[in-house]
């Protein structure tokens, strides 16, 4: 069975086993939001799940059993991209409307607030019934985890390790909300805990289940950890093309400070620098001037650095996953994850 084929294989497993689990869990009212949200409207690539069925596989076992952790993984992370989108602002997802906009667009027409923390009722309603949509799919993500047959022994490591895992995400998210530190030490520490954390914690749990040494999760965790930043890395060098499906530069029009941008900063001279400070962050920069940023910053060699940055980050994940065993699909998923074109 080629890559390709493997990794669709275990999509549709997962899809197949959300669909159950959501389906017996979804009928009370407002889950429909979950529902369309995590399986219906998602098209995501389900890479948390698939790389802990890959971990547990690699250790030797091959059975149903892992499934129920393995879409806990999804609907963690889909309860973390609908509290990441309130807070984004963002209105699409996967081309769908966010949870939030969702919520936004069902009441188009709230009454002014005055002297309050949002302008009207709708966006109150919205970010509000938002926040509580994903503390319910991180509620439904703990009782898939449960509901799986392993020992308590286990379950409560696993869920330990959930909530440290959580904290983590937490103080990533807070640490790309704080523009206070632009430097590639805080960038890489941010994406480490906020795109890292879970991933590693994927091939961690994997292993867990599987009955693997604590050094051999260890070294899987920290292997996911390093190909989650490639893979983050290798978003933000997509942004500066027309491949991730928006527009192109979206990244320089929202002024985040991704580590592309931090390195142009630091490498630009003084015109280059004077120009970036005018474009990033202007929200209704041209074309043309998105194009002409996008030069300059290649220019500094920022790209290049970036690029060389998450190809030495997925060489070191692969080379902790061969200290114990040869795991061919989970190799050829690291690599996937850094070759993508979108």
């Amino acid at each position: 069975m080629s890559f390709a084929d493997g990794l669709e294989k275990n999509r549709l497993r997962i899809n197949s086993a959300l669909d159950a689990f959501l389906s017996k869990n979804c009928k009370r009212e407002y889950y429909d939001l979950i529902y369309d949200f995590s399986l219906r409207h998602n098209q995501g690539k389900r890479l948390r799940p698939i790389a802990m069925i890959l971990a547990y596989e690699a250790c030797g076992k091959r059975d149903a059993e892992i499934d129920m952790p393995a879409i806990a993984i999804e609907l963690h992370h889909s309860y973390s991209l609908i509290l990441d989108d309130v807070m984004d602002e963002d209105e699409t997802r996967w081309n769908y409307l966010t949870v939030y906009k969702r919520l936004l667009e069902s009441r188009p027409h709230g009454d002014a607030l005055k002297e309050s923390l949002y302008a009207d009722t709708s966006s109150r309603y919205a970010v509000s019934f938002a926040v509580m949509i994903g503390n319910l799919t991180a509620i439904l993500s703990k009782k898939a985890m449960l509901s799986s047959k392993y020992s308590d022994n286990l379950l409560l490591k696993a869920a330990r390790r959930l909530e440290q895992t959580d904290e983590d995400i937490y103080l990533g998210q807070m640490m790309d909300l704080d523009p206070k530190d632009k430097t590639e030490a805080h960038y890489l520490t941010m994406i480490k805990n906020k795109t890292g954390a879970l991933f590693g914690l994927s091939l961690e749990l994997g292993c867990l289940f599987a009955g693997a040494s604590e050094n051999m999760q260890k070294d899987y965790f920290e292997a996911g950890s390093l190909a989650a930043s490639a893979f983050q890395i290798k978003d933000d060098l997509l942004d500066m093309t027309e491949s991730k499906g928006h527009r192109k530069g979206s990244d320089i029009l929202r002024g985040k400070n991704t580590l592309i941008i931090v390195k142009a900063f630091q490498k630009a001279n003084a015109a280059q620098r004077l120009f970036l400070n005018q474009i990033i962050g202007k929200e209704d920069a041209t074309e043309q001037e998105i194009d002409k940023a996008i030069s300059m910053i290649r220019d500094t060699g920022a790209e290049s650095y970036c690029s060389e940055l998450m190809l030495r980050m997925g060489k070191e994940a692969k080379a902790k996953i061969c200290k114990h065993n040869d795991s061919a699909m989970l190799l050829e998923l690291f690599d996937y994850m850094i070759q993508r074109e979108k």
